[in-house]
């Protein structure tokens, strides 16, 4: 498996005619991803939507959903096309919304025990 060109931050040069596992110092060695690559290699079936989590060494911690198939040709080396969509920006905007639903709650239930207690003022008194 070489790779083609695998990410904005790697140039053409880093990439090419290099081994996915080989990239970045080694960074994309993913246990998981390398078993499932190996399997399609091995003539097994193409797998869609592997969510695999990875903490790179200058990007931090991705979640990826990773997409893969093999080439059909009768040269070597063989290839897979593998894609792969980042997830993480999804996860801050989701982190970020349940904190404000989690604020929001917080204000609700501080304005209904106020409003409680308003009104047992008012019917007391």
């Amino acid at each position: 498996m070489k790779a083609k060109s695998c990410s904005p931050r790697l140039t053409r040069a880093e990439t090419e005619n290099r081994r996915l596992f080989e990239l970045g110092n080694s960074q994309w060695d993913i246990p998981t991803l390398g078993d499932r690559l190996n399997h399609v290699l091995a003539g097994g079936m193409a797998f869609d939507d592997l969510e695999v989590e990875h903490r790179f060494p200058v990007i931090g911690l991705k979640r990826m959903l990773l997409n893969a198939r093999r080439i059909e040709r009768n040269e070597l080396p063989q290839l897979i096309l593998l894609s792969f969509e980042d997830l993480t920006p999804q996860d801050i905007e989701l982190t970020g919304l349940r904190a404000t639903i989690a604020k929001l709650e917080t204000r609700i239930e501080e304005m209904k025990s106020s409003y409680e207690k308003e009104q047992k003022a008012n019917s007391e008194g």
